[in-house]
């Protein structure tokens, strides 16, 4: 159920904006600059020409007509440069910002589930590397809830994939009104979800959990009603995310069997000697 392809069209779909002279202008201005330092070049092999001819005064005044005419032409060669100048820029300019703009998309679509709109399971070992350092440093309490829609496989059964795609859909946006703007919410797999909640601590967190278990019982998700298993964890610092995932899994075991929509408090990580 979980698709993550991302759309080709869609990423061939992103376009730059646009800035300054296009690229007909630039190259009219190329090609007319061309055609000017031509004409300027035979101008002046006349003159010169000319003034060979005449010889006596008339070179002088010649010569000074040839100056003007290559004073002309490298005038006219100056703003060649000038437009190949900019837009090569220009180019470069497009092609940076749609690169930035195609990198910015991918990264989005690789840290958010298609389906839920939630972060995905490799977010979480993200910003949880980031949160256990935080508790190292700053002491600053972090909590998770993980959470998993109870009989999800017969939910399936009874309402076919689509059905169940449609229910964790709903579920997200549902939970995800019921955090806070600083909590994270990512799929973990199939019907189970983590929600990574900074500065609260365990005993908050589980206030927080029943509060998000009862919302849920009391809601309608594509018109079927469901309810979920919560186990809650508090980030201790000289553990690994491995490990705290690890209790939080362990905590979750307990909830289910403890029947439908139960909740666990996750004991603290074992001494290590």
């Amino acid at each position: 159920m979980l698709r993550m392809q991302a759309s080709s069209a869609a990423v061939g779909s992103v376009r730059a904006p646009g800035g300054g002279m296009n690229g007909r202008t630039i190259g009219w201005i190329y090609f007319s600059s061309v055609a000017v330092l031509a004409a300027l070049f035979l101008l002046g092999f006349a003159q010169v020409y000319e003034a060979r001819l005449q010889g006596g005064e008339a070179v002088s005044g010649s010569l000074r007509a040839g100056y003007c005419t290559m004073l002309a032409g490298g005038l006219v060669l100056l703003v060649q440069a000038l437009a190949v100048h900019f837009g090569i820029l220009r180019r470069l300019g497009e092609f940076e910002r749609r690169n930035r703009t195609l990198s910015l998309d991918l990264e989005r679509r690789a840290s958010l589930d298609e389906l839920t709109k939630a972060y995905t399971r490799s977010m979480f070992d993200v910003l949880l590397a980031r949160e256990i350092d935080n508790v190292r440093r700053r002491g600053t309490p972090v909590s998770a809830v993980m959470f998993d829609v109870d009989g999800f496989r017969e939910l399936n059964d009874a309402y076919g994939y689509a059905g169940g795609d449609r229910v964790l859909a709903e579920l997200a946006r549902t939970v995800r009104r019921g955090t806070r703007r600083t909590d994270y919410l990512f799929r973990w797999r199939g019907g189970t979800f983590v929600i990574l909640a900074p500065h609260i601590d365990l005993e908050q967190a589980g206030v927080f959990a029943d509060k998000l278990r009862r919302l849920v019982e009391r809601t309608l998700f594509a018109d079927v009603g469901v309810t979920v298993s919560m186990a809650v964890a508090e980030v201790a610092g000289d553990e690994t995310p491995e490990s705290f995932a690890l209790r939080l899994k362990h905590a979750l075991g307990t909830a289910k069997a403890n029947g439908p929509s139960g909740l666990s408090l996750a004991g603290p990580p074992p001494v290590t000697q």
